[in-house]
């Protein structure tokens, strides 16, 4: 699946799409990106309100 994901990305990208649907299809995968990094960021975050912070010694 990734060998066909990267033929037919590169490739495709050449010969299917035109230069501003390629632009468009780009531009959509970065937006997607920065989404999931907000998200994994935002995540990471709210895990520091589970972490218990007791530093005494049982």
């Amino acid at each position: 699946m990734v060998v066909a994901g990267l033929i037919i990305g590169n490739k495709g990208k050449t010969h299917a799409m035109s230069d501003i649907t390629a632009e468009y299809v780009d531009k959509f995968w970065e937006l997607i990106d920065e989404i999931c990094n907000t998200i994994l960021f935002v995540l990471m975050g709210l895990e520091i309100f589970l972490v218990p912070f007791d530093l005494t010694i049982y």
